[in-house]
């Protein structure tokens, strides 16, 4: 099994072949939009050619799952394209089907967590939160992660205390710092409880 593209060894060459190039079509444009969203993090949707990128790239990945069934890196690259459009409902369900494919993969529970917890879904944000912890914890952000899903079942005392263990990791993390801070607000009730979290505004902190 190929671990960029996990192609099927029952699949003819001109199977495997059709497969590998949608693939890496839709992995190379998938690639450019994160990069340049990583270049650019301020930057608030996407012009034609991003948005193009997007919309082939599942074009792609869809070829290849329905080509594929079990392609859990066509599920996370999907799950990528819809979160990068804003479409979490979607991304999230991408996400879980990686999920069921690929368990021990903490990227794949990681991003479900934070698509569960962008619509609101907190039994599903604890979950994968717990997964992912569960895979490595010695990794602060996931530790952080944890206590977002946490906050968002309503349990600010737990989550405080999953903070404060992720900013004893990473002390020097402003990200973190300013997941802690969100959270003692609501520990300390200067604010309420959230309906939904989107992470990334948590860790850039209030602009």
């Amino acid at each position: 099994m190929n671990r960029l593209n996990n192609i099927p060894l029952y699949l003819d060459d001109d199977q495997i072949n059709n497969y590998s190039s949608y693939f890496k079509k839709g992995w190379k444009k998938l690639i450019k939009v994160l990069l340049f969203l990583e270049r650019h993090p301020d930057v608030e949707g996407l012009n034609w050619l991003n948005q193009n990128r997007i919309e082939k790239s599942i074009e792609c990945f869809n070829k290849c799952v329905k080509a594929f069934p079990r392609s859990w890196s066509s599920m996370w690259g999907l799950g990528k394209a819809y979160q990068i459009i804003g479409n979490h409902c979607a991304s999230l369900e991408w996400f879980e089907k990686a999920y069921l494919l690929k368990q021990d993969l903490v990227d794949v529970a990681l991003e479900a967590s934070i698509e569960a917890m962008r619509i609101g879904n907190a039994t599903k944000a604890l979950k994968y939160a717990e997964s992912a912890l569960a895979l490595d914890r010695r990794n602060p952000d996931f530790h952080a992660n944890h206590a977002l899903a946490l906050l968002l079942n309503k349990q600010a005392e737990e989550a405080f205390v999953r903070a404060e263990k992720a900013l004893q990791l990473a002390p020097n993390s402003k990200r973190i710092q300013n997941i802690n801070a969100y959270i003692r607000k609501i520990v300390f009730k200067t604010a309420n409880y959230p309906m939904a979290i989107d992470p990334d505004s948590i860790y850039r902190g209030p602009q």
